[in-house]
C-alpha cells in the first residue's frame, strides 16, 4: 500500500523528537545529570500537573502584560494611521493648485541664496506699455524676491515689434537686451512682448537668467514661476499685483524644500517606531517594578515568618524527590 507523502515527510521529525526524549529520559534517570539541573520528562509532566494553578496564574499575568503592550502599540498605530489619511495635501504657504487646477510643482531641495554683493536696484521696471499703476511701489515690493533669493529682478514690458515674428527671435532679442542694458550676471529678466492688438491679445513672455542666477532659477524653479504667473495673470489682480505676487510666491517655494505626503509618511513611521519603543519600554518597566514588589513582599514574608512555620514549596519538592531517591536505593539494596 502506498503511504501518503504528508505522513512519510513527517516521520523523520517525529523519530528525531522521540529519540531526543528517550535520550533525555536516560540521562536524567541514570543520574548522569543531577535532577535539579535536568529533571526527567516524567517529573516535568508531574510538575505541570501539580503546579498547574501556579503556572496558570503566572501565565495570566504575562499574557495580560503582553496584551497591554500590544494594545498600546495598535492604538498608537491606528491613531497615526487616521491622521495620515485625514490630513490635507501638504505644501508650502501657497495652495497646491492654481485657478486652472494645475498642480504647482514641488521644490525638491533647498536652494542657497545668491550672494552677489550688489545692492538692490529699485529702478527695475521698464514699462513701455503703461500697464503698471505704480512702478515705484511695485519695484519696492519686488525687493522681497531679492531679499529671499539674492537675485535682482528686472521687468520689461516691450512694445509691439513687427520684426519679431517667432518665439526664437523674441528669446534672442531678450538675451541681447540683457547684454546691452544689464551690467551684471545676477539679474533675472522677465520680458513681456506686446502683440499688435495690445489690449486683447496676450503676448509672448520669457525669462533670461544671468550666469549666476541659473543655480537658483533652474528648470524646476522656472516651471514654478510660470505656474504661479498663469494663476495670477489671468486673475482679477492688477498688473502690479500679478507680477509682484508671482515673484513673491516663487521665492517662497523655491528657497525651501516642499513638504510632501511622502515626507509626512516618513516622519509618521519614525513616530510610530518611537512610540512603539516607548510603549514596550513602559510595559517592561512596569513588569520589572511589579516583580520587584512581589520579590520584596516574598522577602518580607520570609523574614517575618517564624522558621518553624516557614515553607518553601520548591525546597519541599526537591526534598521529597531526594527522599524518594533514597528510599528507592534502599529498596534496591535489600
Amino acid at each position: 500500500m502506498k503511504k501518503s507523502p504528508s505522513i512519510t515527510s513527517k516521520l523523520p521529525a517525529a523519530g528525531a523528537l522521540t529519540a531526543l526524549v528517550l535520550l533525555w529520559l536516560a540521562v536524567s534517570e541514570g543520574g548522569i545529570v543531577p535532577a535539579f539541573l535536568l529533571p526527567s520528562p516524567v517529573e516535568v509532566v508531574q510538575a505541570l500537573v501539580s503546579d498547574a494553578p501556579i503556572l496558570w496564574e503566572n501565565a495570566l499575568v504575562t499574557l495580560a502584560e503582553a496584551a497591554w503592550g500590544l494594545g498600546i502599540g495598535i492604538l498608537a498605530a491606528l491613531v497615526i494611521f487616521l491622521l495620515i489619511f485625514m490630513m490635507p495635501s501638504c505644501s508650502n504657504n501657497e495652495p497646491n493648485r492654481n485657478d486652472y487646477n494645475v498642480t504647482v510643482p514641488e521644490s525638491t531641495y533647498n536652494r542657497t541664496k545668491l550672494d552677489s554683493g550688489l545692492p538692490y536696484d529699485s529702478n527695475c521696471i521698464d514699462d513701455q506699455l503703461g500697464w503698471f499703476e505704480n512702478r515705484t511701489s511695485a519695484a519696492k515690493r519686488l525687493k522681497v524676491f531679492y531679499d529671499k533669493t539674492g537675485i535682482q529682478p528686472y521687468i520689461l514690458f516691450a512694445k509691439y515689434n513687427p520684426k519679431l515674428t517667432t518665439d526664437d527671435e523674441k528669446q534672442a532679442w531678450a538675451r541681447e537686451w540683457y547684454d546691452d542694458h544689464i551690467d551684471n550676471e545676477d539679474t533675472l529678466l522677465f520680458v513681456y512682448f506686446a502683440e499688435q492688438d495690445v489690449d486683447n491679445d496676450v503676448g509672448y513672455m520669457t525669462l533670461v537668467n544671468g550666469k549666476h542666477v541659473s543655480s537658483i532659477m533652474d528648470a524646476q524653479a522656472t516651471e514654478i514661476f510660470w505656474t504661479y504667473l498663469d494663476e495670477y495673470w489671468f486673475s482679477d489682480r492688477s498688473t502690479d499685483d500679478a507680477i509682484v505676487a508671482t515673484f513673491d510666491s516663487t521665492a517662497d517655494r523655491i528657497m525651501t524644500k516642499t513638504t510632501t505626503r511622502n515626507d509626512v509618511h516618513k516622519w509618521v513611521i519614525i513616530a510610530v517606531i518611537v512610540i512603539g519603543v516607548l510603549a514596550i519600554g513602559a510595559v517592561v518597566a512596569w513588569m520589572l517594578i511589579k516583580r520587584k514588589r512581589e520579590h520584596e513582599q516574598y522577602v518580607e514574608r520570609m523574614v517575618t515568618t517564624p522558621l518553624d512555620e516557614a515553607r518553601d514549596p520548591i525546597l519541599e519538592k526537591y526534598d521529597q524527590a531526594d527522599h524518594n531517591d533514597q528510599v528507592g536505593q534502599e529498596q534496591k539494596g535489600q
